[in-house]
């Protein structure tokens, strides 16, 4: 029996109390009610000495099965690791479809070389998707040193999304780059990555929460949606997975 956690099945043994259930259901009803009750559940897992002595390391991001599930307490053991799409060395993470390489225009102030060297980096991890270079702190400085940055990174052949993590501004933009796909955020210490995540969580609960209320039939007036039509840029709905893995060192 196995748990597959790149896909969602699930294969488990009967208890006793399911195999009564089995006789009356049939085996397929009772497979699809055991797939929907434990779908989205988190097990605790330890890998297989195997997998140990052939050096094969488990990553943040990779798909796994998994063997000798126990349900009740939610522990298991990783048999093997699925194929792996990409690694993004540092930090090491599998399957990674976007990065975005986010940097401070002013504490701490951004510098050519680091960017430099983190824009290499993630060009060699050879990721499906373009990388995202996201400049925060656009709050804290001139609108012309945003501008001649965006403008440099622009020639440099990437496109540069100027935000302010603390006050949400451009937060929408990054959503939309990160929307469907498996993310990282690196860049140099205190340039406010945990602060975009948690802006980035913000907007997705409150998005899904006016969705709720539309579908509730709490829409506002035609003048309310008047108003709000200058923020829906920045409302943009995002259900892409996102994985903080915390610093990349700049060394």
């Amino acid at each position: 029996p196995s748990y597959h956690g790149g896909d969602g099945a699930s294969e488990a043994p009967a208890t006793a109390t399911e195999s009564g259930v089995e006789e009356i259901l049939g085996g397929e009803a009772l497979g699809e009610a055991a797939e929907e009750s434990r779908e989205g559940v988190e097990l605790l897992c330890v890998t297989r000495q195997v997998l140990k002595k052939l050096k094969r390391s488990v990553l943040v991001g990779d798909f796994v099965e998994v063997t000798s599930v126990d349900w009740t307490l939610g522990h298991g053991v990783v048999k093997s690791v699925l194929p792996r799409e990409s690694i993004f060395q540092t930090p090491a993470v599998a399957n990674v479809q976007v990065a975005i390489l986010m940097f401070s225009l002013k504490d701490p102030p951004i510098e050519k070389h680091q960017v430099n060297r983190f824009l290499v980096a993630a060009e060699a991890a050879q990721l499906p998707e373009r990388v995202v270079v996201v400049l925060n702190k656009r709050d804290l400085v001139p609108e012309e040193v945003t501008s001649e940055w965006v403008d440099r990174l622009k020639t440099w052949g990437y496109v540069a999304i100027p935000i302010s993590a603390n006050e949400g501004q451009g937060v929408g933009q990054v959503c939309e780059s990160l929307e469907g796909k498996l993310g990282v955020i690196v860049g140099p210490s205190g340039v406010g990555k945990s602060s975009l995540i948690n802006a980035i969580n913000t907007q997705s609960a409150a998005t899904a929460a006016d969705s709720s209320s539309a579908e509730n039939g709490l829409d506002g007036t035609a003048d309310d949606a008047e108003e709000e039509g200058e923020e829906e840029e920045e409302e943009i709905a995002w259900d892409g997975a996102l994985l903080d893995v915390g610093e990349v060192s700049a060394r």
